[in-house]
């Protein structure tokens, strides 16, 4: 059989080659007839005649050479090969993308999954492995979607109105800009995209983010997976959704981190992290006290938010920088209502214009973000912030 092919192959380049020939002594039999001193290049008599016995005969012999060596489509009953091919090792049904090849002697294959998965090519091959019993091999097929998505994303995450979700499983890479543990004790990070993925952003991203994604873990998947630092590049997988009040895009909540993480969860963990949110945020749909202890809605390491009122709460904030970084917090309260801050440093309270009096925007929310000076001194600095009437207090970490 082999052979054959070999052979096969050999005479339908020959017939190229024949054909070619045959067209430049037919465009020169041509010419000839016109002016046969141009493709007569020897001899004493260069005439029409000459030219068109030359170019004549070369016309024949080069038309049954390429007859011949053209392939011919031939049918014969082989008998059954040792070697299974591609095409022959494939059941029907089977993905046409898969480009591995099995022998009788190989039966199980394993080949990797990506952590988001949408070519459904996948599942007929996993499909057809189960269910066909002409197919002589098993194999192993990327991992569904199911595999890498949870069934409802929103699960754990408090006060869903906030989004518009825009899938419900998006995976994103980029570089890591940001880290910060947050009132409401999920893990804000921001993302440097890699290129792929800038459609994932929003005007709000470039305007208020950097041009970075913001990407939520949630306190239900924080046992699960590792958080990346500033700087490692890592890959997220998680509902893709517009954050309504603040006008940016996110991957919020993101269950996996470099493929790492836990699709399914229990009722009463999701549960236990919308408190966990909800009280952290000091919203007033918090349960009572001794809820909110059992939810664990206390972490070391984030920033401690006391508030005299349901009215004003922080919703984020990055206040855990280095001297020359800024730092940033966001509260909501009343629309329209004024809004103060102070900062107090070592050497007293800043006097930046970055923290000047703001009027909260139509949703309740003012935004203060500042420069912490390069000679700001290391330490645990308190931050006051007034509004509505109403009066919260948490703590500027300087490293």
């Amino acid at each position: 059989m082999y052979t054959i092919q070999i052979r096969e192959g050999v005479n339908g380049h020959m017939s190229h080659v024949f054909l070619a020939l045959f067209l430049i002594s037919f465009t020169a039999f041509i010419i000839g007839l016109i002016k046969p001193a141009v493709v007569v290049r020897w001899g004493a008599h260069r005439s029409r005649k000459m030219s068109s016995l030359i170019y004549g005969v070369a016309l024949i012999v080069f038309f049954i050479s390429f007859g011949v060596s053209s392939p011919h489509e031939t049918t014969s009953s082989l008998p059954n090969s040792n070697v299974t091919s591609k095409s022959n090792a494939t059941a029907p049904g089977t993905a046409k993308d898969n480009t591995t090849q099995f022998s009788p002697k190989q039966n199980n294959t394993n080949s990797s999954s990506p952590d988001n998965v949408t070519n459904s090519s996948a599942s007929n091959v996993s499909n057809t492995s189960s269910t066909s019993k002409k197919s002589t091999t098993k194999t192993s097929s990327q991992q569904p979607a199911s595999n890498t998505c949870r069934i409802n994303w929103s699960a754990g995450v408090y006060h869903t109105y906030r989004f518009n979700l825009l899938s419900k499983c998006k995976t994103v890479s980029g570089t890591v800009e940001i880290v910060r543990h947050e009132a409401d004790h999920d893990y804000h990070l921001d993302i440097k995209v890699d290129s792929q993925y800038k459609n994932l952003l929003a005007s709000g991203n470039y305007k208020y983010q950097h041009g970075y994604l913001v990407v939520e873990i949630i306190p239900m998947d924080q046992p699960y997976v590792t958080i990346p630092q500033k700087g490692q590049h890592a890959t997220f997988t998680g509902a893709w959704v517009d954050d309504k009040d603040h006008g940016w895009n996110e991957i919020h909540p993101a269950w996996l981190v470099n493929g790492k993480g836990k699709i399914s969860y229990t009722s009463t963990a999701a549960k236990k992290s919308v408190i966990t949110g909800i009280c952290g945020n000091g919203d007033k749909d918090c349960p009572t006290s001794s809820s909110n202890t059992n939810s664990g809605s206390s972490s070391s390491g984030s920033s401690k938010t006391s508030t005299s009122s349901s009215a004003l709460a922080i919703t984020s904030s990055n206040l855990f920088v280095s001297p020359g970084q800024y730092a940033s917090v966001t509260v909501k309260t009343k629309p329209g209502a004024q809004g103060q801050i102070e900062v107090d440093y070592k050497s007293g309270p800043s006097k930046s214009s970055s923290l000047n009096p703001k009027a909260a925007n139509g949703s309740g929310y003012i935004t203060w973000e500042w420069k912490v000076g390069t000679r700001t001194s290391s330490g645990n600095w308190t931050v006051k912030i007034s509004a509505g009437g109403k009066t919260i207090q948490t703590t500027l970490h300087v490293k």
